[in-house]
Formats: structure tokens, sequence, C-alpha cells
């Protein structure tokens, strides 16, 4: 008799091997770069405008979100150098990395593989906690985040993208926050389906109360704790738990955006624009393995190697949530399914060397890989340890 994960497994593979090409299928599902024909008379040609801002008129800028993350900016390094030349307790930095940390998984784990690719299921406390880490980390709700991100994967690197590699490094990274969208974006982001989000009563709450919520968990309550707790001065842990660790956070997660579809290998599918990086995964906490992660966006820890053969803390904490019954009904691909595509489309001379490591030589690689994992991943807590 066959079970149900037996039948599930030839199921997928039958799908990706038998009933298309994997080519056709990936393109179905929208993992390869595409150009979009935007209908005659849809988008409205560019004005001339007598005055521009690095070439956008003020009418194309988001001046709430331009306000917004300068004063951010300069707050988060006016807090490092008051961390560095202030007593800081060694409370508030154990503080400050626990909840970079949680609220990075907040986004990976939550807004990105859960929300936004729906690559396992979670029980509701395990969907509270993530909602609530999401939101400390201040990158937009997850209804936004995720609407957006599936326009990412369905319209990569083209003006429908909101986040299009190809306007430039800058605009990948952050520029798409400080312009409004484009035509494009707006009008095939209709065809991006969202409706399990907004029937999602978390979702939509979170969404609706978005500001006082921000305000509450992520400025708030990070700076109470350290105040409350251990008596920290009042400024530092508003500083360096709130505005420093914002901007840290935001810019680890943005470097995926940016970074992995410039610089790196592109094993899996040679075709694509994100790459895999190590530094990002690094400094991103396992969000890294980009060109792997548009190749299959369902599987569930980003990434073919297990959490224990490469820094992956995301994928850890989704294999802990499954121990102890918050996540259930994991996605991966076959092993079977993701070589068929490397061949295909892939480099299979990339993973030569990987294919004669025995178990002990992977965990010791592993092993490597978690150190400076965490080095580069917290290294504003410890450059400010050293300078002090």
């Amino acid at each position: 008799m066959v079970n149900e994960s037996e039948c599930e497994t030839k199921a997928e593979e039958s799908v990706a091997l038998k009933a298309k090409d994997v080519e056709e299928l990936a393109l179905d599902f929208g993992y390869y770069e595409t150009t979009i024909d935007v209908e005659e008379g849809v988008v409205n040609p560019e004005l001339p405008a007598k005055f521009t801002i690095f070439g956008y008129r003020p009418s194309q800028i988001k001046w709430s979100n331009v306000i917004f993350l300068s004063v951010m900016h300069v707050l988060a390094v006016y807090a490092y150098l008051h961390s560095c030349f202030n007593p800081v307790h060694l409370f508030t930095l154990f503080f400050v990395i626990f909840i970079s940390s949680f609220s990075g998984f907040g986004m990976s784990v939550g807004g990105h593989r859960y929300w936004s690719h729906r690559t396992f299921k979670a029980r509701l406390p395990l969907q509270i906690i993530l909602a609530i880490l999401q939101t400390m980390t201040v990158n937009g709700s997850i209804l936004s985040y995720s609407r957006d991100h599936r326009n990412h994967h369905k319209w990569p690197a083209t003006h429908a993208d909101p986040k299009n590699p190809g306007r430039g490094f800058f605009f990948a990274h952050i520029g798409w926050w400080l312009l409004k969208k484009r035509p494009e974006v707006m009008l095939y982001g209709k065809k991006v389906p969202v409706d399990d989000l907004i029937n999602d009563p978390i979702v939509y709450y979170q969404h609706k109360f978005y500001i006082p919520l921000v305000i509450l968990l992520a400025y708030v309550f990070p700076t109470l704790v350290p105040v409350l707790s251990w008596k920290e001065d009042i400024l530092t842990a508003f500083l360096v738990c709130s505005c420093l660790r914002t901007v840290v956070v935001l810019h680890h997660l943005f470097t995926v955006n940016s970074v992995a579809h410039f610089l790196g290998h592109r094993p899996y599918d040679r075709f694509m624009k994100p790459t895999e990086n190590k530094i990002i995964n690094w400094i991103s906490m396992g969000e890294g393995n980009h060109n792997y992660h548009h190749t299959f966006p369902w599987d569930y820890s980003n990434s073919e190697k297990t959490w224990y053969e490469i820094f992956n803390p995301a994928t850890l904490f989704i294999d802990i949530c499954k121990l102890i019954g918050l996540a259930y009904d994991l996605k991966k691909p076959s092993q079977q399914t993701i070589d068929a595509v490397i061949e295909r489309k892939g480099l299979p001379e990339y993973f030569a060397a990987d294919k004669t490591r025995n178990l002990c030589l992977k965990i010791t690689f592993g092993f490597i890989d978690w150190i400076f994992g965490i080095l580069f991943a917290k290294w504003p807590v410890w450059t400010i340890i050293i300078i002090k």
C-alpha cells in the first residue's frame, strides 16, 4: 500500500517531468525573465518636465517614504556612533541580537516563505507570532509586501516588477520604496491572485492597523524592555534597539533584491537574473540562495541543502516549529526534479565538488558556514564591542 507522501512525491515528479517540459512549466509560473508588452494606450507617455530630481518628476516621488527613511538613516548613523562612545548595557546588546534575529524571521519565515509563497502551513499561534515579528521589521504590511513579492516572481525584471533590477542597483535595493509604482505594476498586479491574503484575518487587521502596530512593536516595545528590565538609558535603548536595528535589518533584507540580482552564480538556472551569493546569504540569514529560490519558490527551506549544511537560520526555525507542531506540510521539490532542472537550465559542473563530499565533510563545511554567517549577520554588535 502506497502512503500519502509517496503519492505526493510521484505526482510532483510526474507534473515536473512528464506533464510538461520543465522550461514551459517554469515559464508558466513566471520563474524566468519575461518581456511584457503593455497594451497600447494603457500607459500614459512620459510628459516633459521642467524640473526633475535624479530624472524623476516630484509627482513620481513617494515623499512620505523619502522623509521617513531619511530620518531613520540619520538616527541609525547617530545610534552607531552613540553606542560606540557611550555606555551600553551588555544585556542591551544581547537583547538587540535577539530581536533583530527574530524580527528577521518575521520577514524571511513569515512575510516571505509563509504568506508570499505558502511553502508550509502554520498553526494560529505561529501565524500571530510571525505577524508580530514581521511588523517589527517596518518592511511594510504583510499584505503589501506579499502582493509586491508575488508580482516580483510573476513578472521578474520587467516594468511590472515592483523591484525591477533592470532599473538599476539602487532602485532594486531601496529606490522602489522611494518612488510611486509604475502603471504596469498596478495593471499586471491585478493578474496575481491575492485572495488568500485579503481573506486572512491576521493579514487584514495587521494591514488595517499597521501604523499604530509599528509604533508599538517596532519602537515603543524594544525601547521600554531595556529601560524597565535593566535600567538602560532611554535614549540609548531607543537608538540601538529601535533605530539602528530597524535600518540594519532592512538593508540586510534589501540586499537580496539588489546584490543577489547582480553578483553571484546562477547554477540552477543560468538564464535568470537572481544569483547565489554567499555573503548575502549570511547577512540575510538564509535568503541569499536566490537563484535556487526563483527556480523553486515553493521550497520552504529556500535552499537545496539542509540547515546543517549551510547557514540558514530561517529553515532551522521552521524545522523547530514543525517539531513542536506549529508548522506542517512543508513543501520541497524532489531531488529528481532539482537535478532535471539543473541539467536543462543550470550548470551541472558547479555541483561537482558537493557530490564528492560525505556527510561528515558536509557537516564540517556547514559548521564553518554558520560561524561566518553569525559574524556577518551581527556585525554591528561585535564591531561596537571591539571599538568600546
